[in-house]
């Protein structure tokens, strides 16, 4: 299982229709890339959260238009033990916190 922002607008990438960005955390020194996983009771398909942000998510033509993926991605990165944050709020499941194996402190794209 890993996490994938799903409401970007389609892009061609090596000839492939792509409409979703798998994330992953990557070392600072570059020799480390690690994917973001939910727990392993998550369910797939899930739509992750954080606590206290409410509000449904943006389509692909809004996301590009406004840039807001380039804005989120600014603040995306591992905490402690690895888990995912934006702005230092924790991404969660129903079943629990994502994240990086091993990854601390590294950003998240």
């Amino acid at each position: 299982k890993v996490l994938v922002v799903c409401n970007l607008k389609a892009v061609k990438i090596v000839g492939f229709a792509s409409n979703g960005m798998v994330l992953a955390a990557k070392a600072e020194d570059g020799s480390k890339v690690e994917l973001v996983t939910p727990p392993s009771n998550a369910q797939v398909g899930e739509r992750v959260f954080i606590d206290g942000l409410t509000g449904e998510p943006a389509s692909s033509a809004q996301m590009k238009k406004k840039k807001i993926w380039d804005e989120v991605a600014k603040e995306l990165k591992t905490g402690e033990e690895g888990v995912a944050t934006w702005q230092g709020k924790v991404i969660k499941t129903s079943a629990g916190s994502c994240a990086a194996a091993t990854i601390v402190g590294a950003p998240i794209s």
